[in-house]
C-alpha cells in the first residue's frame, strides 16, 4: 500500500479521533455554557457519523422477495 493511499484511508478515522478527544477534553474540563455544547458538538459528531454510513435494516418480506427474485431468475 502506497503512502497516499494510507493517507487517503485513514484520514477520516483520524480526524473522527480528534474531534472525539476534543469532545472527551471539553467535557471534563468545561464548567460553563459553551464548553458543554462544544462536548456534546463533538462527542456528537462520532455518532451521526456512523449512524450516516450504517445500512438501513432489511425486513422479513424484503429479505423474502430478494430471494424469490433470485430464484426466478
Amino acid at each position: 500500500m502506497s503512502a497516499r493511499q494510507r493517507i487517503r484511508v485513514w484520514t477520516a478515522p483520524l480526524w473522527i479521533g480528534v474531534i472525539s478527544t476534543v469532545g472527551l477534553i471539553a467535557a471534563l474540563l468545561s464548567d460553563d455554557g459553551l464548553g458543554d455544547y462544544l462536548a456534546w458538538l463533538a462527542l456528537g459528531i462520532p455518532v451521526a457519523v456512523v449512524l450516516w454510513y450504517t445500512p438501513p435494516r432489511r425486513t422479513q418480506k424484503q429479505e423474502t422477495d430478494a430471494s424469490a427474485a433470485v430464484e426466478h431468475s
